[in-house]
């Protein structure tokens, strides 16, 4: 269920179309070189390894999604947002988004001692380039769904 009202997103919206143009004509330029199709399949993936490790694991883009529009959150916080998920994953997942500076950690002294987590620069650009995926998703599910509801209805 999308929460969102797309019509918010209509600049994002506009642009995902010329976005994968440009991609694919960069990817078709990159292939017109001589013997580049060999060099691509042989070369070095760990910027693609590195790309996708920042969002790997289950909760991974929840927490991130919840950091971002709890504003600051503290653990409990970021808990009781997804109830689904237990402390120990939180945790570790919380853990791995900082050692990847994805996530900012402050421990606030007192008693009780509490824990706040801020997304960084990084995280937020991540986060908001993640952003047009989930659009681009959502768009092709609702057409999908559209199509089929023509072809329950007679109208093709």
């Amino acid at each position: 269920m999308v929460v969102f009202d797309l019509e918010n997103f209509k600049e994002v919206i506009s642009l995902i179309d010329s976005m994968q143009e440009a991609v694919a004509l960069g990817i078709e330029r990159e292939l017109k070189k001589p013997k580049q199709k060999k060099k691509i399949v042989k070369m070095d993936r760990s910027f693609i390894q590195e790309v996708s490790g920042l969002l790997q694991g289950k909760w991974t883009v929840d927490i991130l999604w919840m950091i971002l529009f709890l504003e600051n959150p503290f653990f409990n916080d970021i808990r009781r947002a997804l109830p689904e998920i237990n402390t120990r994953t939180l945790a570790t997942r919380l853990k791995s988004l900082e050692e990847k500076e994805l996530i900012k950690r402050t421990v606030h002294t007192g008693k009780p001692v509490r824990v706040s987590y801020k997304i960084t620069k990084f995280g937020k650009g991540l986060t908001f380039f993640f952003f047009p995926f989930g659009i681009y998703v959502i768009l092709e599910r609702n057409k999908k769904r559209n199509e089929s509801n023509k072809k329950i209805d007679g109208v093709n």
